[in-house]
């Protein structure tokens, strides 16, 4: 019987896909992979194990709690310390998620890894991996897997790739596991209700020091609250009364200081992303047929034509039309069709000299 390793969280798809798997005649053993020293991370671990029992399915448990505090926690309040706005889940996915369950895979001699993404792994005519969009436009979740490197996405299932969230809901219902009933989790799992304002308020209040916010001319027109607070597009919080809405266009951690300024100055047309990781070898992009490529600068944007140029592990991207607030420390992820090309880290963006 072939053997598999799923990454189970407690919630609603990592079940689904335990059924799923099961059904396709699997024999399963879940992961739970403990990140947070919290009330948090236990009741998921209860919901995993009910999941487990009912299913008599194994449950593995590993305690990575200094590991996320290290490589995740550690790295979102510095990114935000230098004025970026990072996607920590995307980095747990590279350095934590996966390369855990191929590595307790191999331990235990289980065959296959997998995960409950909505985003689905096939092969090409070549034999080599191919990471494509979940079918449910709305819960696809490939772009949280572009940073992933190929070898990790070997061996890997995704059972819900094909299927929307009610369809994960019903399989889940279907087995008489109560967790069919939860609710989406937040996006960051050590962000409380998804305020990260309130968070680094809570737990690194010697980053919250004001500064001026200077207008696109460099003049002094009000103060800000810290420069972690703030994103490049961001309207809200400013606290400054203007005839025309105002946007922040640029921060400065070094000076300590934000600039605003109309909305204009957040439509960017070209930026460059670093560190690529390629799902594909770079240098075979210009085989792919029809040459349009789309990228994804958010985790909800919608992926925008554009043209690349590679040059080693940096990316040139000039979009057909400007997009609004391309975010230095965000993933780019790059698309051909429903293809995942790979992903990288925005630089900069900018607007291109007519």
């Amino acid at each position: 019987m072939r053997t598999v390793l799923l990454g189970m969280s407690g919630g609603v798809d990592s079940s689904a896909a335990a059924v799923l798997l099961l059904k396709a005649g699997f024999s399963v053993t879940g992961l739970f992979i403990r990140v947070l020293p919290s009330e948090f991370s236990e009741t998921h671990l209860e919901d995993a194990r009910t999941t487990c029992s009912r299913l008599s399915i194994p449950l593995q448990v590993l305690d990575k709690t200094e590991s996320f505090r290290r490589e995740i926690i550690g790295y979102f309040t510095d990114s935000y310390r230098a004025g970026l706005t990072p996607n920590p889940c995307i980095r747990c996915n590279r350095l934590i998620k996966f390369g855990l369950l191929r590595e307790t895979a191999s331990e235990l001699g289980i065959d296959f890894i997998a995960t409950g993404h909505y985003a689905r792994i096939d092969k090409a005519g070549n034999g080599e991996v191919v990471l494509r969009r979940g079918m449910d436009k709305i819960k696809d979740q490939s772009y949280f897997l572009s940073a992933v490197p190929v070898k990790l996405l070997k061996g890997t299932l995704m059972v819900l790739g094909p299927l929307s969230k009610d369809d994960a809901r019903a399989a889940a219902s279907s087995a008489g596991l109560p967790v069919y009933r939860k609710s989406e989790s937040q996006e960051i799992c050590f962000v409380e209700g998804n305020d990260y304002r309130a968070f680094f308020k809570n737990h690194f209040p010697h980053l919250l020091k004001p500064g001026p916010i200077l207008d696109i001319s460099g003049g002094i027109i009000g103060e800000h609250t810290g420069v972690v607070n703030y994103t490049i597009g961001q309207r809200r919080g400013l606290g400054i009364s203007s005839r025309e809405p105002l946007y922040v266009t640029a921060m400065d951690p070094s000076a300590n200081t934000i600039t605003v300024g109309g909305r204009d100055g957040c439509m960017h047309d070209v930026m460059t992303v670093e560190d690529t990781n390629w799902l594909v070898v770079p240098e075979g992009l210009s085989g792919l047929q029809p040459q349009v490529f789309h990228v994804k600068i958010r985790s909800l944007h919608e992926p925008a034509e554009a043209a690349l140029d590679v040059s080693d592990s940096v990316v040139r991207v000039r979009f057909r039309e400007p997009q609004w607030a391309v975010t230095p420390g965000q993933t780019a992820a790059f698309f051909h069709g429903d293809r995942v090309l790979g992903g990288g880290i925005i630089k900069s963006g900018g607007r291109s000299v007519i």
